[in-house]
């Protein structure tokens, strides 16, 4: 059966401080449900929205509505720290074992994989990202999987690209964008060049 089996759900339901209940996540899949091969990317917001506390509960919840209709997930994104949509500063500000959200970082890679060993797990795009803010990171996770790094597991960035941020859009004007060619610097026809300015070093 032909048609899209990825979706992206970028919400954790997490309103007036109350635990993220994953409503949408749940209604999408009851959509699906009965659809063979369909994957989620699914989200743990930033600690202020999500707190630590909440991350095995919600990675448990998740796991729980995807098998119910016989779904899984693809991938998840961990959010820290954005400046815009899907960018964050962490490399900006100095991210080392000293900053406020580095070892929240840690663990949740950590609970994630062990949750879905399959998925891809993302982090925001870094802008001016060096091997001097991800050399202290990659080596405490290293640690913290006991000294070496699954086979299994892959970590990559996350972002999203003009227009489809600006919800003020509609889809038609969006992809009318795209296809005319923005200018830009975070539209699609530019990525190659943001790849190499935000991590050239």
């Amino acid at each position: 059966e032909a048609g899209i089996r990825r979706f992206r759900i970028w919400h954790g339901d997490c309103w007036h401080g109350a635990a993220c209940s994953y409503w949408t996540l749940k209604q999408a899949s009851k959509a699906l449900a009965g659809r063979a091969g369909v994957r989620f990317q699914v989200t743990l917001m930033a600690p202020t929205i999500q707190p630590d506390s909440d991350v095995e509960p919600s990675l448990d919840k998740i796991a729980e509505i995807v098998a119910t209709n016989g779904h899984s997930v693809s991938s998840v994104q961990i959010d820290h720290i954005g400046t815009a949509p899907s960018e964050s500063e962490l490399c900006i500000l100095g991210f080392g074992p000293r900053h406020a959200a580095f070892g929240s970082v840690v663990r949740r890679v950590v609970k994630v994989h062990k949750r879905f060993p399959g998925a891809v797990i993302t982090l925001p795009w870094q802008e001016r990202s060096d091997g001097a803010c991800w050399t202290p990171f990659l080596e405490a996770l290293r640690q913290a999987f006991g000294g070496s790094f699954p086979a299994s597991l892959t970590l990559g960035f996350h972002t999203t690209v003009y227009p489809f941020w600006q919800d003020g859009l509609s889809i038609e004007t969006a992809l009318g964008q795209v296809k005319k060619g923005s200018e830009s610097p975070v539209n699609f026809n530019k990525l190659q060049e943001k790849v190499q300015r935000d991590f050239s070093a």
